[in-house]
């Protein structure tokens, strides 16, 4: 029998990835503008297993 603990940290620096600028040649106000961004913010998760 065993017992396992651990965290899991996902984005731990916090940095942000944009997504593709808008490509839409009808919007003249947002054409070429980033507005969204893609993945999520800083995450962390507590994990416990036991094995036997």
């Amino acid at each position: 029998m065993s017992f396992e603990v651990g965290l899991d940290i996902f984005n731990l620096f916090n940095t942000v990835n944009f997504a593709t600028p808008n490509s839409d040649l009808q919007d003249t106000t947002d054409f070429g503008r980033i507005t969204n961004t893609v993945g999520g913010p800083r995450l962390a998760q507590f994990r416990a297993k036991f094995n036997f």
